[in-house]
């Protein structure tokens, strides 16, 4: 075969791969771009809810603040009352 032939039967090849290169990068792209659109919409929604609980936690910690001796009370009847037995004379004796 001549060496025209070889050239351009080479180029002919070289061109479709080229070619096949390109749309598979562009599809490629296209997915990239599709799944930082998401990403940016998932991120905008997690700030917007991290903003939410921030208001709810400050609403809450002033409720808190407002009703610190309602909860200083209910601790307060929650816990086990301690009696402490004191040791006698007579014990002390007994015990030595």
């Amino acid at each position: 075969m001549s060496d025209i032939i070889k050239a351009d039967i080479f180029f002919f090849i070289t061109s479709i791969a080229v070619a096949l290169l390109s749309i598979l990068t562009a599809i490629v792209l296209y997915h990239l771009i599709r799944i930082f659109q998401k990403t940016n919409l998932i991120i905008d929604e997690i700030q917007t809810e991290i903003h939410q609980a921030r208001e709810d936690i400050a609403g809450f910690r002033a409720s808190m603040r407002a009703n610190k001796n309602m909860i200083k009370h209910i601790f307060k009847n929650m816990t086990p009352k301690v009696v402490r037995k004191t040791k006698t004379k007579k014990n002390d004796d007994q015990e030595t």
